[in-house]
């Protein structure tokens, strides 16, 4: 009689850590089509490629896909007070011309 309680409880925690919630949306009927087709030619289900689409999506760590030139460092003589200064200068200058 204690071993079926302890398998009770043991199922209980099993399920209550695993649990999943529901979540139903609606999608156009073209990404359902390729979704569905996804699957298919992957041999998984619908509910295994929409959660690793969004696993994939929000979980995985974030990279620059092209250089845009204004990030990273740089070697300068001048020290960040002369930069900002410098900077501040040529916005107030642009702010003249347009006048």
């Amino acid at each position: 009689m204690k071993r079926g309680i302890n398998i009770a409880i043991l199922q209980y925690l099993i399920y209550s850590i695993f649990k999943m919630a529901k979540l139903i949306v609606e999608i156009p009927d073209h990404l359902h089509l390729q979704l569905k087709s996804y699957a298919v030619i992957n041999h998984c289900t619908l509910r295994q490629v929409v959660l690793n689409l969004l696993e994939n999506h929000l979980f995985k760590p974030k990279t620059a896909t092209h250089s845009t030139g204004f990030c990273g460092a740089w070697v300068d003589k001048r020290s960040s007070e002369k930069i900002i200064q410098e900077l501040h200068e040529a916005r107030n200058l642009f702010k003249y011309r347009l006048k």
